[in-house]
């Protein structure tokens, strides 16, 4: 997984307890991966939707950096 941080905003919280609720997940990456993505997730509470967003993040970096190298 890249090293990255999470920051995690509740857009709509779950309207019952173990509903889905929606999330904006701002994430970035660690030098040298240093770049930023945005994401919206709907997930169980907050820390499931930072969780998610950083696996998102770190595919979707790997993902760019692989297409670079070749």
């Amino acid at each position: 997984m890249i090293p990255a941080n999470a920051v995690v905003d509740v857009l709509d919280p779950p309207p019952v307890p173990g509903g889905l609720g929606r999330y904006r997940v701002e994430v970035w990456g660690k030098e040298p991966y240093d770049y930023a993505r945005v994401y919206e997730i709907s997930a169980v509470d907050a820390n499931m939707a930072a969780v998610e967003g950083l696996q998102r993040f770190s595919d979707e970096i790997t993902a760019l950096i692989e297409n670079k190298d070749s």
